[in-house]
């Protein structure tokens, strides 16, 4: 299975419908492509459910949002894996968030290490003849909303085709770089966060690092406006020691962007450390605590 017979995802998962009783009872949905796409879905409760689970997943990454709000302090849901042979999916609680009346569930979804978008670099399966190709070329979403009430009622609203799908602003999402377009990034408002340390210019002395550390960058284009302004990638994320911001200032401005303050935020796995590992080796426990 690969991308020349990959649409209508949902055939490929087998196990999934071959017993009607026990089988997930939600349909895969998509847009036709492999571009990040939103999907979303109304509905009117009757009153507050006293407890609600919802279960998502993607092929690709996601956030799942609540009534505009984000269902967790989740990033990058869900778990790298090979795709044809497992498929993870997420339980949220989301007993607090739902409410009697008018309700609203979605997803940004976006390519992951699922169906990178331009590059060869851990994104696509090298087979045997040395080339590479997708795992996949369509990003779908599955969820199934399970709703108990306090009379012993359970509801299930399920992903179908009466989901909304739309491509998403953002035209490009691998782990390695995330670009929208810049008309939908002036609508943008909010404090610009970059994260650097201030340890001068970044040229590593070993030549071999040059094309390595000169090409993982991110470039945001500023509305002009004056306003402050806010921006965070949803699909990537960057692994760095150091940070190097150009084309701003710290004072004065002279007609460039004043960083006031820098934020860095710090993303790690949600695995369990299952043990531990130490060589007598210190440039190799430094590389293993690097990696914790």
């Amino acid at each position: 299975m690969n991308q020349s017979y990959m649409p209508h995802s949902s055939l490929i998962f087998r196990i999934w419908f071959e017993n009607e009783a026990n089988r997930w009872k939600g349909v895969w949905v998509d847009e036709g492509g492999d571009k990040p796409i939103y999907v979303r879905k109304t509905f009117g409760l009757p009153s507050k459910p006293t407890r609600t689970i919802a279960f998502a997943s993607v092929l690709g990454h996601f956030n799942f949002l609540v009534n505009g709000r984000p269902a967790s302090d989740h990033v990058f849901d869900l778990g790298w894996t090979n795709y044809h042979r497992a498929v993870q999916f997420v339980a949220y609680d989301l007993t607090e968030q739902l409410i009697g009346g008018n309700n609203a569930i979605g997803a940004h979804v976006g390519n992951g290490f699922y169906a990178g978008d331009q590059g060869d670099r851990f994104f696509w399966l090298n087979y045997k003849d040395q080339t590479y190709v997708q795992h996949g070329n369509e990003l779908c979403f599955f969820c199934e909303l399970h709703l108990f009430y306090e009379d012993g009622k359970h509801d299930v609203i399920i992903s179908g085709l009466d989901w909304r799908v739309r491509k998403s602003d953002t035209k490009f999402a691998n782990i390695y770089a995330s670009k929208r377009t810049t008309d939908e990034l002036t609508l943008m408002g909010g404090i610009l966060r970059p994260s650097k340390m201030p340890s001068g210019l970044l040229h590593m002395p070993d030549p071999l690092f040059k094309e390595f550390e000169t090409h993982v960058y991110s470039k945001i284009i500023l509305s002009g406006t004056g306003e402050a302004e806010i921006w965070q990638p949803d699909f990537s994320f960057t692994s760095a020691r150091y940070i190097q911001a150009e084309d701003v200032a710290l004072e004065g401005g002279k007609g460039l962007p004043v960083i006031h303050y820098a934020v860095g935020q710090h993303v790690s796995s949600g695995a369990k450390r299952l043990g531990s590992m130490k060589t007598d080796k210190g440039d190799v426990n430094q590389l293993i605590n690097a990696c914790y």
